[in-house]
């Protein structure tokens, strides 16, 4: 038995929803020192909504190949989403798995690019803005190094929406889609389908 089957599935979905919790409360509380509010530029547009949406597939293709890649930095990728992920929610309810993602979607948005991309973006320039704030995502993510360097270009790309888009709400639903269909994709669909091979 492994070190995360020992934990009950309630309380690692709880963990992880405090953990995406205490992103957003670490945006406004970097809102608050320095008067950039993280969701300023986030704003309901049903043409952006679609936008997003249609966001979501770059990166899921890139997840996909990323899955069938030989490289042994994705090897190791897949060994850590194997090992630790599944085990960790395989039996996660849907709507837990739907929870953490929005969660994740607006916290790690409204801190990376909300506050951190924006905060950059007026001292320093849109495009050190999001280099900066992509690596610093990446940072936040150190379960590989190759797993940070993929979460750093998904940061590069997410707030390149944002810059493209000018509405924060872009990224904010791409992350929580990709996030949710990645993770149904890799926890219920993925398992089905190599156990019918």
């Amino acid at each position: 038995m492994d070190e995360f089957s020992n934990r009950p599935r309630r309380s690692w979905f709880l963990q992880g929803c405090l953990v995406e919790a205490s992103l957003l409360g670490v945006a406004w509380v970097g809102a608050w020192l320095t008067g950039r509010p993280p969701l300023a530029d986030a704003h309901w547009r049903l043409a952006d909504v679609f936008v997003a949406i249609v966001a979501t597939g770059p990166p899921l293709l890139a997840f996909q190949w990323t899955l069938n890649s030989r490289a042994p930095a994705f090897r190791r990728i897949r060994e850590f989403l194997d090992h630790a992920l599944v085990p960790l929610m395989r039996e996660w309810a849907l709507w837990q798995l739907a929870v953490i993602s929005v969660l994740a979607g607006v916290a790690e948005e409204a801190l990376f690019r909300g506050f951190v991309q924006g905060w950059l973006q007026t001292h320093l320039g849109a495009v050190a803005a999001v280099i900066l704030a992509s690596l610093a995502f990446g940072l936040a993510h150190p379960i590989t190094l190759g797993y940070a360097v993929v979460v750093g270009i998904i940061g590069i790309y997410l707030g390149l929406l944002w810059e493209l888009t000018g509405n924060l709400l872009v990224p904010i639903i791409t992350h929580g889609l990709y996030d949710f269909v990645a993770l149904v994709w890799y926890l219920r669909v993925r398992p089905r389908l190599e156990a019918d091979e």
